[in-house]
């Protein structure tokens, strides 16, 4: 895709001097030719005048006295202190392009800037309408239903539409000419995973809200090529994941719920976004060792996993804690996040039952000891014992006072100490995970494709 900005140059008015200070100095940096009004008739003068703005973004005061004079040709972007106005006024209605609730960083409005102000060339698609599927994937899919598209100079080429024969010998053939993998829009993306509830917002491509997506790829990207524990799973199993990883996140925040609250858990509770995305990796290793790599397993133990902490999201003062750290009344808290977690997310139409069972479950253990509903090792749905397992694997990486263990010396340890309370399939499989001798104790354990069920 060729993209071209037209003209960069931007008026800002804002009462809030700190805060404008701030995003201009950032808008500045990143390129952009940005004049900071004092004032809203200043700023009205500036977009009336011969050399007119690209953009304005204003604070309220400017958009009740100017919005209907400010030339049509000049985008709008209204920041708002009121967190209801962002969700009732969108650029549908033609008041203003995007209207956003003023957030604490400024690089979601730089995104949002960068979307508004992008002009594309005719034919030109956005990125994130497509998502990339193997193609040896496809070989064990109905071709027929979905439109398959290239990837040729950054632009999408259709070469197999709907209904279309399309031959297993052709795919083939694209795979011995190297090409690993194809194209389908986000509407076939969410029959592809039966991920239907991704669907259901019609202001899914909003600035703002494709903006969101963004931040969220940018965030889990950087902060996993940084994870000493994710680059210490073998390369590939790691890559494959980290591109579910990326497909799934972002098919699953074209839902506003699911959206709004993966971007609030990035916002409030960054190092719990990070875990629960290394939590989500490395549950996708484990169930792709297992030969559970269908997109219907794969896109729900990820999503799951990505948002079965959303209950901690205005909890930051309980992160980096241990258990037993914690006051009563920090344990009390502590132990309903998921069912906060489940209350949340039950607001979201038709989003798969899996899901919803990771979120109140992934803290249930095998001793029935667990939270919040001590439930026998039986009642427990595979998927949560997956995450349960991972998530305990991971916190016992992070070892008291910031001491940080290895792989291998937190299996070891989990071996010794928490054996009757995780799954031993998982135990054993994270071992191959990080590619690490399995244990004699573990050797007779069998995993989840020998013996048909997970325990």
């Amino acid at each position: 895709m060729e993209l071209a900005v037209r003209m960069k140059k931007i008026v800002y008015v804002d009462h809030e001097k700190s805060y404008s200070n701030k995003l201009s100095f950032y808008l500045k940096s990143s390129g952009y030719d940005v004049i900071l009004a004092d004032t809203p008739e200043q700023a009205h003068a500036l977009c009336n005048h011969q050399d007119s703005p690209s953009l304005i973004i204003s604070d309220q005061k400017y958009f009740d006295l100017y919005r209907p004079l400010t030339p049509e040709k000049v985008k709008f972007i209204l920041l708002t202190d009121n967190a209801e106005l962002e969700n009732s006024l969108n650029a549908a209605e033609k008041i203003t392009d995007e209207v956003i609730f003023r957030p604490k960083d400024v690089e979601t409005i730089k995104l949002v800037v960068d979307d508004i102000l992008t002009v594309r060339e005719p034919g030109d698609e956005q990125l994130d309408k497509y998502f990339s599927i193997n193609v040896d994937d496809i070989l064990s899919h109905s071709r027929q239903q979905f439109s398959l598209f290239l990837k040729i100079n950054n632009k999408f080429v259709c070469f197999a539409k709907t209904g279309q024969d399309f031959s297993a010998q052709k795919i083939k053939l694209l795979s011995d000419k190297g090409i690993k993998s194809v194209f389908i829009n986000s509407r076939d993306y969410a029959i592809y995973t039966d991920l239907q509830f991704t669907q259901k917002s019609q202001d899914k491509n909003r600035p703002l809200h494709v903006a969101l997506r963004q931040k969220a790829s940018l965030f889990f990207q950087n902060r996993l090529s940084t994870s000493s524990i994710f680059n210490a799973i073998n390369k590939e199993n790691a890559q494959r994941a980290l591109g579910s990883l990326e497909n799934y996140t972002q098919i699953a925040m074209q839902n506003p719920i699911v959206g709004k609250a993966i971007s609030q858990l990035i916002d409030n509770t960054p190092i719990l976004a990070e875990k629960n995305s290394l939590m989500a990796t490395v549950s996708s290793c484990v169930a792709d060792l297992w030969k559970w790599n269908s997109p219907k397993i794969q896109s729900r133990i990820i999503i799951g996993a990505l948002v079965c902490d959303i209950g901690l999201k205005d909890y930051p003062q309980l992160l980096g804690k241990k258990k037993i750290e914690l006051t009563k009344e920090e344990s009390k808290i502590y132990e309903e996040h998921p069912l906060r977690s489940y209350k949340m997310l039950c607001q979201v139409e038709d989003l798969p039952e899996e899901i919803l069972q990771i979120s109140i479950q992934h803290h249930e253990n095998a001793g029935g000891n667990g939270f919040p509903q001590k439930l026998i090792k039986n009642q427990i749905h595979s998927f949560s014992k997956l995450i349960h397992t991972v998530n305990e694997f991971i916190e016992t990486i992070f070892g008291p006072k910031g001491m940080l263990l290895s792989p291998l010396e937190a299996l070891n340890q989990m071996l010794m100490m928490q054996r009757k309370i995780v799954s031993e399939q998982v135990l054993k499989t994270l071992y191959k995970v990080f590619s690490l001798t399995v244990p004699k104790e573990l050797e007779n354990v069998l995993l989840p494709d020998q013996s048909g069920m997970l325990t």
